[in-house]
């Protein structure tokens, strides 16, 4: 369950980022053409396929520069 404050391996757009703000126990599946760009213990926190990325957790609690980075993205 990924539930609070998450620690994660992210890469590329996400490389900086360490801790993350989860609200859920969902896994999911890594859908065709995605890559991982983040993973917690419990399973992906993030994808992306070409400039399109989906986010696991609430970048709007504890990574507003994430948001902030999808702007010049």
């Amino acid at each position: 369950e990924d539930i609070g404050v998450v620690k994660i391996n992210g890469c590329d757009i996400l490389s900086d980022i360490k801790k993350v703000y989860s609200l859920h126990n969902k896994k999911p599946e890594l859908p065709l053409g995605f890559d991982v760009i983040a993973e917690s213990k419990n399973g992906i926190q993030a994808m992306k396929k070409i400039n399109i990325i989906g986010l696991m957790f609430h970048a709007e609690v504890l990574n507003k520069e994430i948001i902030k980075k999808f702007t010049t993205f």
